[in-house]
């Protein structure tokens, strides 16, 4: 499911999941830019996944203490967590975009796989 190369030899104690309520401003289904420095897996609307800017390598508890970029999708619980997303419930009111069945069906194989 997840690319190996997405997942270098770190160790991780937790995986946060999130809706990220973005997307691109025509589709709430869709990983921005914006989202993508957020979190380490973004599950779009029909299910693809999109790698965010920040490795997850880059959440150690380590690269975060010596003052290294790294994704901050949970304040103050950063470090040691892989951030997941699923690109939903953007807009206003939020079930414009409301979490998909791809989406449900994907999430708990990344899990697997992370």
């Amino acid at each position: 499911m997840i690319d190996k190369s997405w997942m270098p030899p770190c160790h991780m104690d937790r995986i946060v999941v999130h809706w990220d309520a973005g997307g691109n401003e025509k589709n709430g289904y869709t990983a921005s830019d914006f989202d993508k420095e957020f979190y380490h897996v973004l599950a779009e609307g029909d299910g693809n996944l999109v790698r965010g800017f920040f490795g997850i390598d880059m959440n150690t508890n380590e690269n975060i203490d010596n003052g290294g970029g790294y994704a901050p999708h949970v304040y103050g619980l950063n470090g040691g967590s892989i951030g997941v997303a699923l690109c939903a419930m953007g807009g206003n009111p939020p079930e414009r975009a409301p979490i998909t069945r791809a989406q449900w069906e994907v999430l708990p194989k990344v899990l697997a796989d992370l």
